[in-house]
Order: structure tokens, then sequence, then C-alpha cells
């Protein structure tokens, strides 16, 4: 991805500049592709001294999620053992609650800023009429996050989208009104169907939270380099959250550190840094590391 952004900066630049100048918008270019080149450069891992087991504590991160799918993978990590503690807490807080997942779709668009503000605004707006007035079809739910996933359209157009968990009140019986749901959404953005099922366990919690650009695959709409550089070119800057909390379910931090605190003296520590095409085997400086 760093070298096709430097290879594609001519055209990149006055594409997706808008407001921006030429020069500001190449420059800003070559910055990602330079963050891109360091991302993983240095690795620290850590042995539990007790669990045994083998974390990532500390890297070297560009935090171009858009870009690197790498720091993706990290950050949706982040969030999913974040809100699995979340879930647990409000099971705990309101015994007999129960969690649907849901899948909120709108017509493929051209314009991918426009259409994920679209769907963020419509869901704002049922959400807002559970909590005002306590009706329309989300009257039951008492939380929800929801994370947007963009894939390539069919058309060639843009496929953004909404999974959400939605955490329903004890009363409720886990109930929504499909058809309801279905027609407000409809209404309210254009025309598109949702999907709503039982939430079960873990999986439906990755499946909600796990990437925002899905990466390419055989046979699959992900989003290969090209696609990935032009959604970083439309939403760089743009300051959109693709993951929003709602109800019992806020709380949780909107930027989640991707470094983990630990104490040294639990682990056994193994540093690693990117030399000639391979990872080599160093020594700890923690001093250093924490200045970086």
């Amino acid at each position: 991805m760093c070298a096709f952004l430097l290879a594609n900066r001519d055209w990149m630049a006055p594409q997706f500049a808008d407001s921006r100048s030429l020069d500001v918008f190449s420059l800003q270019i070559a910055n990602s592709a330079a963050k891109l080149a360091g991302c993983g450069a240095w690795l620290l891992f850590g042995e539990h001294r007790q669990k045994l087991d083998v974390e990532l504590l500390q890297a070297q991160f560009c935090q171009q999620t858009y870009l690197c799918l790498f720091c993706q993978a990290r950050r949706s990590y982040r969030n999913i053992t974040a809100y699995q503690a979340k879930l647990r807490q409000v099971e705990t807080d309101y015994p007999g609650c129960s969690f649907l997942l849901a899948t909120f779709t709108i017509p493929n668009t051209a314009d991918l800023a426009a259409g994920i503000q679209l769907q963020k605004t419509a869901f704002r707006k049922l959400w807002d009429r559970q909590k005002q007035r306590g009706t329309g079809p989300l009257a039951g739910a008492m939380g929800a996050v929801y994370s947007v996933e963009i894939t390539g359209g069919a058309d060639t157009l843009w496929h953004p989208h909404m999974h959400a968990i939605l955490a329903m009140k004890p009363e409720s019986g886990g109930f929504v009104s499909f058809p309801k749901l279905r027609a407000e959404w409809c209404a309210l953005t254009g025309g598109r169907q949702i999907r709503i099922d039982r939430m079960h366990g873990s999986r439906d919690l990755n499946e909600a939270l796990k990437y925002t650009v899905k990466p390419q695959q055989a046979g699959e709409d992900g989003l290969g380099l090209l696609q990935r550089a032009k959604v970083w070119g439309m939403l760089a800057g743009k300051r959109i959250r693709m993951l929003q909390p709602y109800g019992v379910l806020k709380g949780i931090p909107d930027e989640l550190p991707l470094d983990q605190d630990f104490s040294v003296e639990d682990y056994t520590l193994f540093f690693y840094r990117w030399l000639s095409g391979e990872y080599i085997a160093g020594e700890v400086d923690l001093a250093r590391l924490k200045r970086r």
C-alpha cells in the first residue's frame, strides 16, 4: 500500500484534494505512505509468567485503519475485547436482557461520506424517538452499538452499511417489530433491506465490530489497494466516527489505545525489529520504547 500511494500520488491528489491545495494533499499522501512504511518496524511481545499466553504488548503502529489492515485488525481486537466486557456488565446489571444483531443497509452511493452520514443520521433519529418518547421500533432497546463497514458495490459504487448490536430490555422479551423497523429505516434512507438475528456469543460480536474496510479476498466484495486508497482519499480528515454506542452500551473510550498497559514483573519480554526483510530479535529497552 505504501508503494501504491507514492506511485499514484499525482493521480490521487487532484481527485481527492477537495478544499485542500494540491501541494498540501500531496504532502499528506507522502506522510501517510511514510507511516505505512514504518508500521510494524518494531514489536514487543510478552509471555505472561502465570498464564503462559504470548501477547503483542506494544509496537510501532501507523494507526491508519482505512489503509493498513494490520492496524485495522488491532483496533478491531481492542474494540471486541472492550465490548465483550461491556456486554457481560449489562447482563449482570439487567438480568433477563437479551442482545440482537442487526444489519442496516442503504442504496449504493457514489458519495461515500454522504452515504455514511445518511445512515448514521437515520439511526440517530430512530434512537432519539425511543429515548425521548419511548416509541418506535426500537422502543424495547436500552442500548446499542454500531460499526460502519465499507465494501464495493456490484455497480462500481460504494456499499456502506452498519452492523449493530441491540441490547434489549428484559421486559421486551428480545422482540423488535421487523416490519416497522424496516419500513422506518427505508423511509429515512431511501429504501434498502435490513436483517435482525438473535446474537450468539463472541462470533456475532466479532461480525459486528471486526473491520471497517473489508480486505479483498477471492469471490468476495472486499476492497483491494485501489479501493482502499480511494476510501482514505474521500474520508481522511473528515472526523467520521465509524463506531458509535448508545444507551447502556456507552462508556467505552472513543479511541482505545493499541498499546497495552502492562507490568514488567508479569511478563517475559521479547523485542523484534524489522531489518533487511525479516524480524531480528533485539534487547528490550523499556525506557526507549516509552519515549516512542
